[in-house]
């Protein structure tokens, strides 16, 4: 629709225009009134000429000035630099006066393959739509930027550019990720662009993107609203939808163990989760050990999500091993049908045991129960029938060791800890460790409140120790038939484990802080701490029940913290054939996988853990073979690699070690279903959007984009001047 010229850049020169346009006329006025006239007869002859040429002159005199007269008025019409539209042949001329700004989702579920022509995927599509907007646009006049919605967006084009082809060949580099999509960020991105360029008036942004609920549904949908109705306010605003309202997909999700320490002794289980978008019937999965196949499996799938599950998986070697799995069939978005899981296998796992107390015979150290539990064969010579393989010391000894050699330290019945040994212990735990401590005769509660609990290695402080009657002693506050501890699921329905009569003499009271986030793995059984007893027989209201064992998180690691001794010197545990499985189910469950780090998602750094060998400077192959580069930083330095946008296996070389790592895409992009139009105005806080479907729009539907033709006012203006000169060179000369 035609629209006035109704917007000046610079009103205040069209307003200097006006006043000079007055100037020569009033500079005429002036000058008439200089001269006198007074009668003189040899003049009358030139006056007689003058009247017979006076229609001409006046002609010439008038045309003269209002020459002048335009010419200044254009020059403070073209300062004021007036704004017009595009569907006039004059606005056509105007230049850089329009803002485009252009976000494009290129997430992983905009690979959805649904052919239109030369466009495959939803990310073709919406690329084809832009570069047909764009060649619409008149070169020189209307400046585009381009955002890109995957997670992290980030601005390929922050600065406008007049060069429309330079944009299209951007547009056409748009690559397809496997990252999430990251609308908010990109709807920020636009909104910093516009008060950059808060000069131009006329600003329009268009979104191209599918609509998945995964998209708008997630953590950014209050931001996705609130910007929205900011952004109305300051572009007009255009969405393409390009997803499809019957999108179906398959995704396999969350590869990983059953147990949370696997173990070339024991046959693993590993689950995953199939997930089905729009989808009937079942799914077959492939399993797959470091490329072997090892079975094909059914599994139904639903948007709740499927368990499929594959038992005794044996892993005979040690070290870190790639499982994978994937589904077949046709699916139009396969980027997230197969999952890998890297997973490190313990063979001869290091564990550091420290002891208080060496005794004098073999086996009174307040460690050595737990020597014999944890490797059983040693006693008859046997290492290698055990997993784990522990080192027994005294607590002298302790600061020669290299921590992180080992995958747990066992510190039992160890009287006190310098500052130095806790600064070490810190720092082993956060960055994966795993401390156990067991309590016992020599424990100085005053050291281990100043020294551990001050670094985060106690769940609380120990307030004292409480002693039982010999008549009456402690017990486990153990139901095997009710609901229990991970840790302790494993005696889930044995109720003669021997765990619930184990008799306790002595144990340190921990006072657990009240925002503690540490998990009470079992108590004591309730009872009146003022009476030795004799209240809880005899029904007294007034009973509390200690923690026995606590797990608690400080940093990447744990610490397991147990109010008793390892030995028989405070508790008949060890007695009872629960002990050795209860010391290695303990020991499984508080050890941090080692393979966390090398299982990363779409848009992660991998960051190497201190503990990891370097004999020479990390490499980091990708999947397709190429080198990616790894940095030193952070404090303590660490290497960092930039974040991994390819799903796949990568390859870490250390020099001493090469290293599998797993990258998978986000689990939270599944989900390709799209949202209604009603639900799209709703997410977008109803705010002033033109919803446009996944074609094209026509050319009579292309908005009204403001144009700057203040340099044409000007180009006018300069011919103005030029003519002024001819015509005063041509009026001011007499002519025979």
């Amino acid at each position: 629709m035609l629209q006035p010229l109704a917007m000046f850049l610079s009103p205040g020169f069209l307003v200097a225009g006006l006043v000079l346009a007055a100037a020569p006329i009033i500079i005429h006025l002036l000058n008439r009134r200089r001269y006198r006239i007074v009668p003189w007869a040899a003049i009358e002859y030139l006056l007689a000429a003058i009247r017979k040429n006076r229609r001409r002159l006046q002609f010439e005199s008038w045309l003269l000035l209002a020459v002048r007269c335009a010419a200044l008025l254009l020059l403070g019409l073209a300062l004021s630099r007036p704004m017009g539209c595009t569907n006039t042949s004059l606005a056509a001329l105007g230049q850089r006066a329009g803002l485009d700004v252009f976000i494009i989702d290129n997430s992983y579920s905009m690979g959805y393959q649904h052919p239109r022509g030369v466009a495959n995927t939803h990310l073709d599509q919406a690329k084809l739509i832009a570069r047909t907007l764009i060649s619409r646009m008149e070169s020189g006049s209307e400046g585009v930027a381009i955002v890109i919605a995957a997670s992290p967006a980030r601005a390929i084009i922050a600065q406008p550019t007049y060069d429309l082809t330079g944009a299209t060949s951007t547009i056409d580099a748009i690559s397809q990720t496997a990252a999430a999509t990251d609308l908010a960020g990109a709807l920020r991105l636009a909104e910093k662009i516009a008060s950059q360029n808060a000069a131009l008036p006329n600003k329009h942004l268009y979104i191209f993107s599918d609509s998945t609920r995964s998209a708008l549904e997630n953590t950014q949908a209050a931001d996705i609203q609130t910007l929205s109705r900011q952004l109305g306010n300051t572009y007009s605003i255009t969405y393409f939808t390009l997803g499809l309202r019957s999108q179906r997909n398959i995704a396999i999700s969350g590869l990983h163990s059953n147990e949370p320490l696997v173990t070339t002794k024991f046959a693993g289980q590993f689950l995953t989760t199939v997930l089905g978008f729009n989808t009937q019937g079942s799914a077959k999965l492939q399993w797959k050990l470091d490329g072997r196949l090892l079975a094909s499996t059914q599994s139904g799938s639903s948007a709740e999500g499927i368990k499929a599950v594959l038992d005794n998986v044996a892993i005979t070697t040690g070290g870190p091993h790639v499982l994978s799995v994937a589904a077949d069939g046709d699916d139009p978005l396969p980027i997230d049908n197969v999952a890998y899981r890297v997973i490190s296998a313990a063979g001869q796992m290091k564990v550091l045991l420290v002891e208080g107390d060496r005794g004098s015979t073999p086996m009174s150290g307040s460690a050595s129960f737990l020597n014999v539990a944890l490797a059983p064969g040693l006693a008859a010579g046997k290492s290698a029938e055990s997993y784990v393989q522990p080192t027994l010391i005294s607590d002298l000894q302790l600061p020669g060791e290299v921590l992180s050699d080992y995958r747990a330290i066992v510190l039992a019945n160890v009287p006190t800890i310098d500052a130095r040994e806790a600064d070490a212990l810190k720092q082993y735990v956060s960055t994966g460790g795993t401390l156990l401590l067991f309590m016992g005769e020599q424990v100085n509660a005053e050291n281990y409140n100043q020294m551990l609990l001050s670094r985060g290695l106690l769940p609380g402080a120990l307030q004292r120790r409480m002693n039982a009657p010999a008549d009456s002693p402690f017990h486990f506050d153990f139901h095997p038939n009710g609901a229990l501890d991970p840790l302790l699921a494993f005696l889930a329905n044995q109720p003669r484990s021997g765990l619930e009569t184990a008799e306790i003499s002595s144990y340190w009271q921990v006072s657990l802080p009240t925002n503690s986030k540490a998990e009470r793995v079992l108590d004591y059984t309730a009872r009146d701490k003022g009476s030795g007893g004799k209240a809880a027989r005899e029904g007294n209201s007034s009973l509390s029940a200690d923690p026995a064992i606590i797990l608690n998180t400080l940093g990447e690691g744990r610490v397991l913290f147990f109010s008793t001794t390892a030995d028989a010197q405070w508790t008949t545990l060890p007695a009872k054939p629960v002990y050795v499985p209860l010391m290695h189910e303990l020991l499984r469950g508080s050890i941090v996988a080692d393979d966390l780090w090398m299982n990363l998602n779409v848009g992660d750094s991998l960051s190497l853990p201190n503990r990891i060998k370097l004999t020479a400077s990390p490499t980091l192959q990708s999947p397709s073979g190429n080198l990616i580069p790894m940095q030193l930083t952070g404090n303590p330095a660490t290497y960092q690699s930039a974040p991994l946008q390819t799903p796949g296996i990568y390859h870490l070389n250390t020099g001493h070690d090469v290293y599998p790592i797993a990258v998978n895409p986000p689990e939270e992009e599944a989900d390709v279903r799209t949202e209604s139009p009603a639900a799209l105005r709703a997410i977008f806080g109803d705010a002033k959007i033109d919803f446009e479907s996944d074609q094209p729009p026509p050319v009579t539907a292309a908005t009204d984009q403001g144009k700057d033709f203040g340099w044409i006012a000007m180009l006018v203006v300069l011919g103005l001047f030029g003519a002024e000169c001819l015509m005063a060179m041509k009026f001011g000369h007499y002519k025979r």
